[in-house]
């Protein structure tokens, strides 16, 4: 007869609470812990889903992942690392981007107490492309982000800062809330775009972020030349068009030095006027 068999005979003989409390003290201390076990292993397992750096590793990645060449051609294909790891025995060479580009998460969680760049946390910087979808699938989607947490993939050396880009401007357009596959498609056609220099005058196209908020997703591509109105209409027009938005779909162009001015944030941004396409 076990502990807890012992236990239950000892409570329906009436023994309960003098004679039957040695024989059930283990039993009911095995008991509690075991729920507060069950109850800790819940908690972690959502925090797991809801923290894209949780999802990161430093251990291999083995992954079923789509090989994008830079002629733009798609093949199948699996690849064995991490976004650090070096290709094996029998890998062909890794295709090459143009330029590197560094990846960032605002963490909205994070100690109020901290400012925006100590709370901007730079996850890697990547240069080929088979480490871009490494790293584009070990995070979560921009969908599953909470609220007010924003994603960022600028070329490396830039930061995602109105101060520190005086000269420069941002694109930005949002997208209706609700639609989960559509911000996922447009933030990977957006950073495809980015990463394989497609877009029209790539060469002044600093990065993009995609920030989550509570009545609607909005998406932003920062240039670096904001004083140039023909060429801003220029990248906005293909942006529209290579990422298939509605007609309807307005992008405005915020001038980052007035941003800057007006308090250097998204919120501030809102208030400063702009133009359209």
């Amino acid at each position: 007869m076990n502990a807890r068999e012992s236990c239950s005979k000892h409570i329906h003989l009436g023994l309960w609470p003098l004679v039957a409390f040695r024989e059930c003290f283990w039993v009911l201390l095995s008991d509690f812990w075991e729920g507060v076990f069950t109850l800790f292993s819940i908690a972690y397992y959502f925090s797991l889903k809801t923290n894209p750096l949780t999802l990161m590793s430093a251990e291999p990645l083995v992954q079923k992942a789509v090989d994008v060449n830079c002629s733009g051609s798609v093949m199948d294909g699996d690849t064995e690392g991490s976004c650090s790891s070096k290709p094996t025995d029998g890998e062909t060479d890794k295709h090459v981007l143009q330029n590197r580009w560094s990846f960032f998460y605002n963490n909205p969680k994070a100690n109020p107490m901290l400012s925006w760049e100590e709370k901007l946390q730079k996850i890697y910087t990547f240069e080929t492309v088979e480490d871009f979808w490494a790293l584009f699938n070990s995070v979560v989607g921009p969908s599953r982000l909470s609220i007010q947490a924003d994603y960022y993939l600028f070329k490396e050396g830039v930061r995602p800062s109105y101060e520190e880009n005086p000269e420069g401007g941002v694109w930005m357009f949002n997208l209706e809330k609700g639609n989960k596959k559509r911000l996922e498609e447009v933030w990977l056609y957006l950073v495809l775009g980015l990463i394989g220099e497609t877009m029209e005058d790539s060469n002044d196209i600093l990065g993009a972020v995609v920030s989550i908020k509570r009545g609607q997703d909005r998406l932003s591509l920062w240039t670096k030349t904001a004083a140039d109105k023909e060429l801003q209409v220029r990248i906005a027009t293909r942006v529209k068009m290579s990422l298939d938005l509605p007609p309807e779909t307005k992008l405005e162009f915020k001038p980052n030095q007035k941003v800057a001015e007006a308090g250097g944030s998204m919120s501030s941004a809102q208030d400063v006027k702009g133009y359209t396409v």
